[in-house]
């Protein structure tokens, strides 16, 4: 009885464990806030579940946000060989980190060829696709 229970407080531990690792958006960013950066793409790592952009502004700030899963950019529209170009000019739409720092949570992009990509769905549109909107 005594190694089962102990086998069943592993198995909790184990399971509880990657779960409270994986933090709440809201707990690092400010959903009720939103930054416009218009920079240059310098790096996208894609480190599943997430994917991190990294620019430089004009006047040389370094800007790094956390985004969607290298899968949910693809649902987004997003084609990581075209449209993900290191160099290129973007224009990023994120929730600001609570602590002040220069990184964000990505809500949405202009992407160089002028699509607007917008990812964050309103709480009543949950289960929606997200939309894909040109700008030109």
């Amino acid at each position: 009885m005594k190694r089962f229970l102990i086998a069943c407080i592993a198995a909790v531990a184990a399971v509880a464990v990657p779960a409270f690792a994986h933090h709440a958006a809201n707990a690092q960013f400010d959903l009720n806030k939103a930054i416009v950066v218009e920079a240059t793409l310098d790096e996208v790592e894609d480190i599943n579940p997430h994917s991190y952009w990294h620019f430089t502004t004009a006047d040389g700030t370094k800007w790094s946000f956390e985004g969607s899963s290298p899968a949910g950019l693809k649902r987004y529209g997003i084609r990581p060989k075209s449209d993900i170009v290191k160099g290129a000019k973007f224009t990023v739409y994120a929730a600001p980190a609570r602590n002040g720092t220069n990184v964000g949570l990505l809500q949405g992009l202009i992407l160089p060829d002028g699509r607007k990509i917008m990812m964050r769905l309103e709480p009543n549109e949950e289960g929606k696709p997200a939309e894909s909107t040109d700008s030109k």
